[in-house]
């Protein structure tokens, strides 16, 4: 009996003690691993989906700007100053006043000025609001002749004029923030520059009169001997001034080049692509209104016809 009171009492105890739970080290990492493996797989696709709402906005953004274009041609019967198209587009993107304010001379301007969001894309880190850069170019061409818009844009033109046809010709470009403006200018180093080039333009090692050999040599980075200071080369503003345009000479997201060796000023013609940091490619807007997404990979001469208005060519597919 006295054994079994024991027993008895001992089981008393154990069942009335609190179970305590507990986790192991190896629990524990292994928790840490899943969450691991969670994020690794949920961030590229998190990134995924802001790049492509970043690339959706942008071209809105653009969209914007053809109708803004459209009703310039309506009221004017006449397409925007090629040297400033997007200044003279600011009283069609609700921006009446800044329009006003920056026709003074500079010694009446008061600043500091914000340019119209619609002119900036989200996608490129360096356009910021609180400033006058603007992410969009108008179409200079795609020759040494200058065949393009920019070409007749200086003149009297209209739409009748773009002869080509305005669903198979270029208006405007996105352009990234060239890095040799200010507040972005680093230090001259070409080893910085080369790591994001698509900000700069390059001299390269030589003068070349055929531009179809100047493509060749733009097109290959171990050509490019030097950035180009000053920031008249980095990324047009909207100030009533000439604002830098882009061309078709060589496909999007490519360097820029100078068309002359670093030591010598022997020509001013250049190759300014279209830049963003969209994946895979840019976005276009045609002469008729409509936003087009192009490949980085699109074929030369395509790409090179759809910025010339007037050279009867006939574009492919894109």
């Amino acid at each position: 009996m006295k054994v079994t009171k024991a027993t008895d009492l001992q089981c008393c105890l154990q069942s009335g003690r609190e179970d305590r739970a507990g986790v192991t080290l190896v629990e524990v990492l292994v928790a840490i691993g899943v969450i691991a493996l969670l994020a690794a797989i949920s961030l590229p696709a998190v990134q995924s989906a802001r790049g492509a709402a970043q690339r959706i906005e942008c071209a809105a953004r653009l969209q914007e700007l053809g109708v803004a274009t459209q009703n310039f041609h309506q009221a004017n019967e006449i397409l925007p100053d090629a040297d400033h198209p997007l200044y003279d587009l600011l009283p069609y993107v609700e921006q009446v006043s800044l329009h006003a304010e920056l026709a003074k001379s500079a010694s009446d301007r008061v600043g500091p000025f914000n340019g119209p969001s619609i002119y900036r894309c989200p996608a490129d880190s360096y356009a910021i609001a609180g400033s006058l850069h603007v992410n969009y170019r108008i179409n200079e061409g795609s020759a040494f002749s200058f065949n393009g818009l920019r070409n007749a844009g200086i003149l009297p033109m209209r739409f009748r004029d773009v002869s080509d046809g305005l669903s198979t010709t270029a208006m405007f470009a996105e352009a990234v923030i060239g890095a040799l403006d200010l507040p972005y200018r680093p230090p001259r180093d070409d080893a910085v520059a080369r790591q994001d080039p698509n900000r700069y333009l390059w001299h390269l090692s030589a003068f070349y009169d055929n531009e179809v050999v100047f493509i060749e040599q733009c097109m290959d980075p171990r050509n490019h001997v030097t950035t180009i200071p000053g920031a008249q080369w980095g990324a047009p503003q909207v100030y009533g001034g000439t604002e830098t345009p882009y061309n078709h000479f060589v496909p999007p997201n490519r360097p820029g080049c100078l068309n002359t060796p670093p030591d010598e000023l022997l020509s001013f013609t250049k190759a300014v692509p279209p830049t963003s940091y969209h994946t895979g490619g840019v976005n276009l807007l045609l002469c008729d209104g409509a936003v087009r997404f192009l490949s980085n990979s699109i074929d030369l001469q395509t790409w090179r016809n759809l910025g010339s208005r007037n050279g009867s060519d006939v574009v492919g597919p894109f």
